[in-house]
C-alpha cells in the first residue's frame, strides 16, 4: 500500500498575501539602484584565442559526425517506411483474398 504523498507535496508551498507580495517587491526594488557600474572599474580576464581553438575544433568535429549519423538515419528511415508500406499492401492484399474465399 503506497502512502498518497501528493497531499504532502502541496502543503510544503507557502502562500503569499498580497501585502507579503508588495514588501517583497519594494524590498528588491530597494535593493536596485537602477545605476550601472562603470566599465573602468571592472576587471576583465584576458584569455588567448589558442585556448579556445581545440574546444571549438571539438565542437565542430561533433556537429559534422552529427550531421552524417543524422543523414544516415534518415535514409534508414525512408528504406524501413517503404518496406513498411509493402508489408501493409500484401497483408491487405491477403486479407482480400482471404475475404473472397470464404465467400
Amino acid at each position: 500500500m503506497r502512502k498518497n504523498t501528493r497531499k504532502n507535496r502541496r502543503s510544503a508551498a507557502r502562500k503569499i498575501t498580497s501585502a507579503e507580495l508588495r514588501q517583497l517587491v519594494m524590498e528588491e526594488a530597494a535593493k536596485l539602484t537602477g545605476e550601472l557600474e562603470p566599465t573602468e572599474k571592472v576587471q576583465a580576464e584576458e584569455v588567448d584565442a589558442d585556448g579556445y581553438a581545440d574546444s571549438i575544433e571539438h565542437d565542430l568535429d561533433i556537429y559534422k559526425a552529427m550531421k552524417i549519423k543524422e543523414a544516415r538515419m534518415r535514409r534508414e528511415y525512408r528504406k524501413l517506411v517503404r518496406e513498411a508500406r509493402k508489408v501493409r499492401k500484401n497483408k491487405m492484399i491477403a486479407k482480400k483474398r482471404i475475404i473472397r474465399k470464404l465467400k
